[in-house]
């Protein structure tokens, strides 16, 4: 009982403290004066879509604050609208940052106004699995939302930034996912501050004088969506910071790094513990990924001063837990222990463009990795990922953006597999005497492809596994048999994940008869069909598709081989497949298929060509043979195989 008083007293000194860095106000008669007169001329049939009428963004810059004033007027012209956009947030450092909302008040078409109540704030955490962040998002609905409503949102976020752990900087994008009419941005600071900017936007003009920047565009059409992509990446921005170069961010980083690199001989004789019955330095490095990334457990820690700082890897090491940096500087610890030189680097999660990163600074980033070189090669493993092994790059962060925390180093992609999905199949099809058909199929799922695997069924239960094969095989092979399934590889992180099946068709050819006979290369063919890219107006990265399938056929039972399946030799710039035909004996052939589609960013003008070429992979992936019926004289018992 005495537990559960103490819970929730935490949980009301937690409100109570997100309440302490939140106040109300209200506008004055001047500013709602102007508001309502943009409103009142608005001509709502020019706006068919949820439309921002104002976004005005005014920003003040001193030594140790920054304040920050945002005001909006958004039209809500029909149901979806309310429905997509009736919600909104506030990102804010609960620690550091101060939120007074001064309106947020909707106007219906009749003019009457609705005021949101203080008590209905919410205030909800930002982090995400393996990122870090200190940040809180205050979530409010808009209130009385009615179709051809106007709803006026406006606050004042004042950031501390003497006492940040980062330095600060702002992107702003002019463009977004709806069309705004007015939109302007004004950036003052004092006199002897270095603030450096870039715009990278069309749609807005951009000024400096006298220490600011003011930046005005209208009638910015939205952003165009898409399948996949990353809006960091296709929209372009204004970026402001204090930052110089990407060496004063790395810097700045490492002095924080440095900070958990404490009581290292606890670190030390614990590692060496660790490793002492390994044999080669591969093994003393699998051991320790397999520690940090399998038994410390991830949590998110960026409160309290550890945004950016990992806490002491002595205190990680005690506790079991940490967030991605606490992880990462436990690991570079251990690493170092063992006689390598590890370095960390930063990622962003969700950019792939280095180009579109102008503005240094620590604030890009939401993740840390450790690399290192080993074995005549480089390797980076990411301490948050406990299906991979650190042979490969895991696959959530290939290819993004980052910056090795080396002095000297800029912005990088973290390299990518050349075959993302890298599979092997084998399938054996034995035609039976009375027309019925075994299959034995093997599949190996390799490296990437495996800890994908890997991740989605160590999370379900041995009924789960064995139901999700079924549905699996009924969708990509045949929906009558109910095959047996085994499955290793699911607890070891260096090994492939091997799914085999037995199965057993029931009689659907004519055993009297010659043997027409087409097979779909079923495994083939359902990897092509994810290969197809959904992408209509952003170019598009694959991640790279290498198939081996061998599938044998054993017809010798009721037929011999007359027409054996064809060849292929296929080869094409964004790919190629091969198929060589093996004839065992007069009733048994094997056809081994080679399918290659290397990672390529495909830009968006060539999108339909990829996926013809998809589709042209598609039909040739099937198999056809004919078999002649098998006259036995005086035996019942099949041919020699």
């Amino acid at each position: 009982m005495k537990f559960l008083y103490l819970l929730i007293f935490i949980s009301h000194l937690a409100i109570a403290q997100q309440n302490q860095s939140i106040s109300w106000g209200s506008p004055s008669s001047n500013e709602w004066n102007d508001i309502k007169t943009v409103i009142s001329q608005v001509k709502l049939e020019d706006h068919k879509e949820f439309t921002e009428i104002v976004a005005k963004v005014d920003i003040s810059i001193s030594k140790n604050t920054v304040v920050e004033k945002i005001t909006k007027v958004l039209y809500f012209p029909d149901i979806g609208a309310i429905q997509n956009n009736g919600i909104d947030r506030v990102p804010f450092n609960n620690e550091l940052d101060k939120i007074k909302f001064i309106s947020i008040t909707t106007i219906n078409k009749n003019g009457e106004e609705k005021y949101f109540s203080k008590e209905d704030l919410k205030i909800n955490d930002s982090n995400s699995y393996n990122t870090f962040s200190s940040m809180k998002n205050a979530v409010f609905s808009y209130p009385g939302l009615t179709v051809q409503s106007f709803v006026i949102l406006s606050y004042v976020i004042t950031k501390n930034i003497e006492h940040r752990e980062s330095d600060w900087s702002r992107e702003a994008y002019p463009q977004t996912y709806y069309p705004r009419e007015n939109y302007s941005i004004k950036i003052h600071w004092q006199e002897n501050m270095a603030i450096q900017w870039h715009n990278t936007s069309t749609f807005v003009e951009c000024l400096e004088s006298n220490n600011s920047i003011k930046c005005h565009g209208k009638k910015i059409p939205k952003a165009l969506s898409d399948d996949t992509f990353f809006w960091a990446d296709q929209l372009n921005s204004l970026q402001i910071g204090q930052h110089k170069s990407w060496n004063e961010t790395i810097s700045h980083v490492l002095e924080k790094f440095q900070k958990s690199q404490i009581d290292l001989p606890v670190i030390d004789s614990f590692t060496k513990k660790l490793v002492s019955n390994k044999n080669n330095m591969e093994e003393k490095i699998s051991a320790i990924q397999r520690f940090v990334s399998q038994e410390v457990q991830y949590i998110s820690l960026s409160e309290h001063g550890n945004a950016f700082t990992p806490h002491a890897v002595s205190r990680t090491l005690e506790k079991r837990m940490g967030d991605c940096k606490d992880k990462s500087a436990l690991l570079f610890s251990m690493l170092t222990s063992i006689g390598l030189k590890p370095y960390p680097v930063l990622v962003v999660t969700d950019r792939e463009k280095i180009t579109n990163n102008l503005q240094p600074s620590m604030n890009l980033f939401d993740h840390m990795i450790i690399c290192f070189d080993a074995v005549k090669k480089n390797y980076c493993i990411d301490a948050t990922n406990s299906y991979s092994d650190w042979k490969y790059i895991s696959p959530g962060i290939q290819g993004k953006v980052a910056l090795p925390l080396i002095a000297g180093s800029s912005l990088i992609n973290i390299p990518s597999s050349t075959y993302f999905y890298t599979l092997t199949t084998h399938s054996d099809f034995t035609f039976l005497k009375d027309g019925r058909q075994t299959e034995f199929q093997k599949r190996e799922y390799i490296d990437e492809y495996a800890s994908r695997y890997r991740s989605f069924f160590a999370v379900k239960s041995a009924k789960e596994i064995n139901d999700w094969l079924l549905d699996n095989y009924h969708e990509n092979v045949a929906n009558k048999p109910k095959p047996e399934f085994t499955i290793d590889g699911i607890s070891d992180v260096d090994k492939k994940i091997i799914v085999t099946s037995k199965a057993e068709f029931e009689p659907f050819v004519d055993v009297e008869a010659d043997l027409d006979y087409i097979e779909s290369d079923a495994w083939i063919l359902s990897e092509l069909g994810g290969a197809l890219i959904p992408n209509k107006v952003y170019e598009y990265n694959t991640k790279g598709l290498k198939v081996s399938s061998t599938i044998t056929f054993d017809i010798s039972r009721n037929w011999t081989i007359k027409i054996l399946p064809a060849t292929t030799n296929l080869i094409h710039k964004y790919g190629s497949m091969t198929r060589t035909i093996r004839k065992i004996n007069s009733g048994k052939a094997e056809v081994v298929t080679q399918l290659e589609i290397p990672k390529k960013l495909i830009p968006f003008n060539e999108i339909e060509n990829f996926n013809s070429f998809i589709k042209l992979l598609k039909q040739e992936s099937s198999i056809s043979f004919y078999g002649e019926k098998l006259e036995l004289k005086g035996s019942s018992e099949p041919p020699p195989v």
